[in-house]
């Protein structure tokens, strides 16, 4: 009896694994690019790979919706006019010996193109608006090959990858898009100056900044990759690069009002006394220093002066002279949530090992030697949870400005020796908020902007910290603090 009822539990499994496997259908695959160049070739397979145990292909036909056939198991076809094909593949197959044969079908959809377009932005833009912007360039036959990536000093090795995989596309591509506000995208493309030939190819840059300055700084973008043309151009005028299939588009751009500039080979032969420090930059970028490497160095100046601006003029107080400097360039490159989370954390550390570790009898050299390098092992440690919780990542640049915020930031430890905890936290908070205000202002792209194009302009920091280096009047703050005592002083 038991053995029956264990027949009659388990039947129901095995006769529905019965007719499953009765039941079960041959899909083939069609492997193909799903898109191809009117009048080249394009490659059909059938992937028979899950024919079922026992089953045999008996034929082949493809029908190519272009009114031609074929029974080849693969198949080269060219198309001949641009368009959308649903590309059809029919497989006879035998399931057994003594069974009728049976038809596998499917569809794949094939889009013939007449032009190839490289698009490469930025901007953060929504599904719908790159699916609107792929519908806009297939009405007028033309494939668009679109990334989307972002752009600043922590993520341009990711890009490098990105672009790397794309080389083929973009050596097949007429057209070079860069939808972009800053040069930071064609920059990169620098380092592929000796792999890409865009000769006889234009690079175009669609950004609402200054014309003028962005002229300046892709002269020596033009140097490096030597395309036929840059065209610097508004966003808008995206679409006439869609729609413009014989002519020149730059006639187009000209008759719709749009502002624009081009740089090709007789604007990058002229030379000029002006026109000397962007060919530095320009010689700089074609030996493979990047834009932000670059602008590391630029912004120096420009951190010093807030930095000054806000001690002198304003009187609030930093921890030195130099860690906020470096507090900004930690923001800089970790972003300004993670940059001040390292920034407290570090300090914190800090500030309380050096108070137990100050006290112990060793030479002071040892003590700061010991907290150093307890300091980089927290640095370890906060690095890998960056790269944990968010992904993060870390080139060379990164990485040692952080090396040298753990060498700097026991001297915020030497605050409270001086003038106690209540001081050290206000002189930290403030000197978080003056690096604030400086990460602020280096991350406003025009003046990254203007700095890669002008670069003499930070003379102009270095002639105000000269002023203000001879500013002998009270802050603001001490105006505010002592404006009872200046009150009394100016009735008397």
């Amino acid at each position: 009896m038991l053995l029956v009822f264990v027949f009659f539990f388990h039947s129901p499994g095995v006769m529905a694994q019965q007719v499953e496997e009765e039941q079960k259908v041959f899909q083939p695959m069609i492997q193909s690019d799903s898109s191809v160049e009117v009048g080249k070739n394009i490659i059909f397979r059938s992937n028979v790979t899950s024919l079922p145990a026992g089953s045999s292909v008996r034929g082949y036909l493809w029908e190519f919706g272009n009114g031609q056939f074929s029974s080849q198991e693969e198949v080269a076809h060219i198309f001949q006019q641009p368009g959308s094909y649903n590309v059809k593949l029919k497989v006879t197959w035998l399931p057994e010996q003594g069974r009728a044969p049976e038809v596998a079908e499917l569809t794949k959809e094939i889009f013939v193109y007449e032009r190839a377009l490289f698009l490469i932005t930025d901007l953060a833009l929504s599904n719908e608006r790159v699916h609107s912007l792929r519908q806009r360039a297939e009405d007028q036959g033309v494939y668009l090959h679109l990334i989307q990536a972002e752009t600043n000093f922590r993520l341009n090795a990711n890009l490098v990858k990105i672009l790397e995989q794309s080389l083929q596309e973009i050596q097949a591509s007429p057209t070079l898009i860069v939808w972009s506000d800053s040069t930071e995208l064609l920059s990169l493309l620098n380092t592929f100056s000796g792999r890409i030939n865009l000769s006889g190819k234009e690079i175009v840059l669609l950004s609402e900044g200054n014309i003028g300055l962005l002229r300046n700084i892709l002269l020596g973008t033009y140097q490096i990759l030597q395309p036929e043309r840059i065209i610097i151009t508004r966003r808008e005028a995206l679409d006439e690069f869609f729609t413009t299939k014989d002519g020149d588009v730059l006639e187009v751009i000209r008759n719709r009002g749009y502002d624009f500039d081009v740089i090709d080979a007789s604007i990058a032969g002229e030379f000029n006394l002006f026109s000397l420090p962007s060919y530095g930059m320009s010689y700089l970028q074609e030996k493979g220093m990047e834009d932000s490497v670059i602008l590391l160095v630029l912004f120096l100046p420009v951190v010093v002066t807030v930095v000054t601006f806000l001690r002198l003029v304003i009187g609030l107080s930093t921890v030195g002279a130099r860690l906020p400097i470096v507090f900004t360039y930690t923001f800089l490159v970790l972003g300004w949530w993670w940059g001040a989370f390292v920034v407290v954390v570090l300090a914190f550390i800090s500030s309380f090992f050096r108070f137990f570790l100050f006290r112990s009898h060793l030479l002071y050299t040892a003590k700061v030697g010991i907290l150093t390098s307890f300091l980089g092992l927290v640095l370890l440690l906060l690095l890998g949870g960056m790269l944990y919780f968010n992904g993060a990542h870390f080139d060379f640049s990164s990485v040692l400005i952080m090396v040298i915020l753990a060498a700097m930031i026991d001297r915020v430890g030497g605050v409270e020796g001086e003038r106690g905890w209540w001081s050290l936290i206000r002189i930290f908070i403030e000197s978080l908020f003056i690096s604030s205000l400086a990460f602020l202002l280096i991350s406003w792209e025009w003046l990254q902007v203007l700095l890669l194009a002008h670069p003499e302009v930070i003379i102009l920091f270095i002639l105000a910290n000269v002023f203000m280096g001879r500013f002998t009047g009270l802050r603001l703050i001490e105006y505010f603090r002592f404006r009872e005592v200046l009150k009394y002083t100016e009735e008397e």
